[in-house]
């Protein structure tokens, strides 16, 4: 490509490209907002150039009261844990680790019962175990742990645990 050699077209074109790079900037900046930019206008233009950036790295942290459990279930009726769960520890405590399974785990923890990503994870699983499944359940667990003024009430309260499953999957012999 050639430069344009009339002054006004190489004022214009600079001017263009001198505005888009501000715009980027201001985009980019740590202002602790990366969805907008202070120029008015600058995220739609942005948006529209296709130069916005989403990493999608983390997943949403899942719902605070719920986890996951992947169970299978054997020709003899036994019912298998075929992966860990991620259940939250009791007390104030914070999990350390962040591995691949409890990103599937909280992803899991968003959705409803049925939907396509509980359906496939169900179908994966019946290759996750040992031995021959003839199901596989993906159930999620919601928490109701105490208030503290039920649990100064009451110190022997409990965490209530409701189970929903949100997908199952039969698993051939």
């Amino acid at each position: 490509m050639r430069a344009p050699r009339r002054p006004i077209t190489r004022g214009l074109l600079s001017f263009a490209l001198s505005a888009l790079l501000v715009v980027i900037v201001d985009y980019v900046a740590p202002d602790g907002d990366a969805e907008a930019t202070r120029i008015p206008g600058g995220g739609e233009l942005l948006g529209w150039l296709h130069l916005k950036q989403r990493w999608n790295m983390f997943n949403d942290p899942g719902p605070r009261g719920a986890f996951v459990e992947s169970l299978g279930l054997t020709a003899d009726g036994r019912t298998l844990t075929l992966i860990p769960s991620m259940e939250p520890p009791d007390g104030p405590f914070l999990r350390l680790g962040y591995d691949r399974m409890l990103k599937v785990h909280n992803a899991l923890g968003n959705e409803k019962p049925g939907s396509p990503l509980a359906q496939r994870y169900a179908r994966w699983l019946c290759g996750q175990s040992a031995e021959p499944l003839v199901r596989a359940q993906v159930v999620k667990v919601k928490l109701k742990r105490p208030t503290m003024a039920q649990w100064r009430g009451n110190p022997d309260a409990v965490t209530e645990k409701t189970r929903v499953t949100l997908a199952e999957a039969p698993c051939a012999p």
